[in-house]
């Protein structure tokens, strides 16, 4: 033994792991968001995609870690869409700079904030798709979009 006291072996220990900090970056996995399951996809922002057979897709872009994460994205989505939850799936997102944080200017989740920091972006995704999509119906069936609801 050296003699080594619990203090000193601590102290040490947090110099030397405060010291050792690695980085590293995925060069080139910024610049394209994936390729689109199907051309015939609509995909109005990276955090959303509806497939023409009508499934609605929500792309996490913050870690779940017990705080609802998910829950919230597809909650949000819904509401806006006036889609039913249950049937809204999810995917998580790949590294890629739409999915930052507007806050801290990086993927990463921290702070508790996942919802508060994207809840006002979701609802205009939302609510963005759910326009288009009204503006579409009736244009492919001649009724006036006021008098169409979704559903």
């Amino acid at each position: 033994m050296t003699g080594l006291s619990r203090r000193a072996f601590i102290r040490n220990v947090s110099v030397t792991g405060g010291a050792f900090v690695l980085g590293f970056s995925l060069a080139g996995c910024e610049d394209k968001l994936p390729p689109v399951e199907s051309p015939e996809d609509f995909r109005p922002d990276a955090l959303l995609r509806i497939s023409p057979d009508g499934l609605v897709t929500v792309v996490i872009a913050k870690a779940e870690m017990g705080q609802g994460v998910v829950t919230g994205f597809i909650t949000v989505i819904a509401e806006e869409l006036e889609v039913d939850p249950t049937r809204v799936a999810f995917e998580m997102a790949p590294a890629h700079k739409a999915f930052r944080d507007p806050e801290m200017l990086l993927q990463i989740t921290g702070a508790s904030a996942s919802i508060r920091v994207y809840y006002q972006r979701l609802r205009e995704v939302g609510a963005a798709a759910r326009a288009t999509l009204l503006n579409a119906a009736s244009q492919a069936s001649g009724i006036a979009v006021a008098e169409l609801s979704a559903a």
